[in-house]
Formats: C-alpha cells, structure tokens, sequence
C-alpha cells in the first residue's frame, strides 16, 4: 500500500465511543466521523445511501454505525450495562473510526486520545489504554459509499481521560493550547462577561455531559476533580427515549434515537422535559455548591439545555456539544505530543 505521508510522520488522533455514538476525527483535518456506536458482522444490502459504512476485518465483514441499524442487525454495543467500553465489539469500533479518520488508502501511525466515563475511569483507563496499543499494523478495509480505503494502522501512543474533561479543556484552551487568550461568557459574573482563561480555570465550576446511557457530571475547582460531585448515573438520553417508546408501541430506545434522527416520529418534548427535571433534581441535591456555572455537554445537550436548571442564568452550552470532547482531547494532544504529534 502507498500513502500521502512519510513513513515516520505520526498523527493525533481521537476517538470517543459513546454508548449512544462513536465520534472521532484527526488533527488538522476537517474529516470528522460521528455514527451509532453499533458492529454486527454482515454484508449492505442493494439500495442503501451513499453514507453506509462496512469494514472488512480478518476476513469478516461487519456493519458499522448507522448502517447496522438501518439494515435492523442484531448489532452489539458492548452492552450498554457496560460502563467500560474495552471488548472486542468496541475494538472494531475503534479500527473503524481510525480508518476512516485517516481517510486514504496507506500505511498510518496514530498517537490516539479517548475516553470513560466518569464512574469507570480509573478502574478501565489502563484497559482501554492497552487496547489502543495493541493495535499494530492492523490491516482494514471501510468501504465508506462508494469510497473504498485500505489502511494498514498503528497506535504509537494512547491518552485516555474522563469523558467530560474533554469539553472543559475544548471550553478552556485555544487551538494552539493555550490559556492566555480572552473567554467571553454569555452572562455577567463580578459584572463583567469578558474573563481571561486562565483565571477561570481556577474557579469552581462543573461539567454536565448528556450522553446515551449516562450523566457525566464532572465538577472542577481549580482544575481538580471533586470526586462529590463527578459521577456517572443512568440518566442519559436512553431514559427519555423509553418513555417516548413505550408511547410508541413498544419501540426500542436506539429505534427512538433513528426516528427521531430522520424526522419520523413527534412528541417527544414532554419525555425531553421529563428527563430535564431528573437532571435538575439531581443537580439541585447537591445543596447549592457554589458553582460559577454549568457547561452543558454531550449528544442530549441541545435538545435538552432549556429544560436543564430552567431559570438559572450560570450555564453555558459548549459550542457544538456532540464534538466538544473529542476537539478537547485533540487539544490535550497537542499539549502531551506537540502539534505534530513528534513529542
């Protein structure tokens, strides 16, 4: 196989398995991967879009993302009971993300950024870590519409962290990496919006990350985790998407999520609404603990941020809130790596 760079160049790369999506992307280029986190081995079916995905692997054909539920496999996620996505399953998933991240046929060298949720972090990251490492020279071919890319891929290096901590570095940090640059929030705290970064890293403040299956909270006080308040209950998008389902005549929730995706099923605000109030009664338990804000995260934040906290003007929707980790594991790359991934 050939490639588009020299053999010694190594990029960064991230990818961020959720239960509910698998999103990744590489440094310095604008291909950006966001699909269901779903594998099944088989084949596409005649007369599917220009945007399904198979990966051929050690001689097995499997169906990625989207496309496993679009064809109605029997798709596994790792078993969303399980917090610690490090099984075989989410090791395709993986493969897959990184094939397409590199985007051309050839030979690439990856030092990867991912992450776990907040309650599985320590007991996992070195799993996860390992998993990552163990992937060498690992030859995939993703056939991507009617794109098809063979690489051979590498992973020199692996950084894992919780999930939130990626969106309040993407929250914090410049492109370059920096703190010494101007945030401007959308309210005034001390009468003034405009804080330099650097000292709002300081402050106390949490993270509210809305995913598929679980709340990551993560609050921060001087950029120290307090373990208090930084967990990862069972109240992601899942619980509003069985309430609309049970509506639905018995829908399944990643059945809801598609529908709801194209357009094809409506009512669903007052199961949103109903999951707003779980969070702002979870949140509100913890007895006032002086926070400067909420930033509001995650695959369920745009949908969800009104009914979050409704009345409190200290919260923050992070700027495209599906990508916000994986740009801020990119970002803790470049501080680990270097901007060309060389460090």
């Amino acid at each position: 196989m050939t490639s588009l760079w020299n053999g010694d160049q190594i990029d960064i790369a991230y990818v961020d398995r959720g239960f509910g999506f698998l999103k990744a992307g590489r440094a310095g280029a604008d291909r950006t991967l966001v699909t269901q986190s779903l594998v099944a081995p088989g084949t596409t079916l005649p007369g599917l879009s220009e945007d399904h995905l198979t990966m051929i692997y050690r001689g097995t054909s499997y169906l990625i993302g989207t496309t496993a539920a679009k064809q109605g496999a029997l798709a596994s996620q790792a078993d969303l009971a399980d917090e610690a996505p490090v099984n075989e399953e989410s090791r395709l998933l993986y493969l897959a993300a990184l094939a397409y991240v590199a985007g051309t046929s050839g030979a690439f060298r990856f030092k990867v950024v991912s992450g776990l949720p907040v309650d599985t972090w320590d007991k996992h990251k070195d799993a996860l870590k390992q998993l990552l490492l163990g992937i060498r020279q690992e030859i995939v071919r993703l056939q991507v519409g009617s794109e098809e890319i063979r690489v051979s891929i590498t992973v020199d290096d692996a950084m894992v962290m919780p999930q939130p901590l990626g969106t309040a570095l993407d929250f914090l940090l410049d492109d370059q990496g920096s703190l010494d640059h101007s945030l401007q929030l959308p309210f005034q705290i001390s009468n003034q919006r405009d804080w330099n970064a650097s000292l709002v890293a300081t402050w106390r403040w949490c993270v509210l990350d809305i995913g598929f299956n679980t709340l990551n909270t993560y609050a921060l006080d001087d950029m120290e985790p307090i373990r208090r308040f930084s967990t990862s209950p069972k109240l992601g998008m899942a619980y509003a998407y069985q309430l609309i389902g049970r509506a639905a005549g018995g829908r399944s929730e990643i059945e809801v999520q598609e529908l709801i995706r194209q357009g094809r099923i409506h009512g669903h605000e007052t199961a949103f609404a109903e999951l707003g109030r779980q969070i702002t009664r979870l949140v509100r338990s913890w007895n006032s603990p002086h926070f400067s804000f909420y930033l509001i995260t995650g695959g369920g934040a745009v949908p969800l941020f009104d009914h979050i906290l409704p009345g409190e003007s200290g919260k923050i929707l992070a700027k495209a809130p599906q990508q916000a980790n994986g740009r801020g594991y990119l970002k803790a790359g470049r501080q680990r790596w270097g901007a060309d991934g060389s460090g």
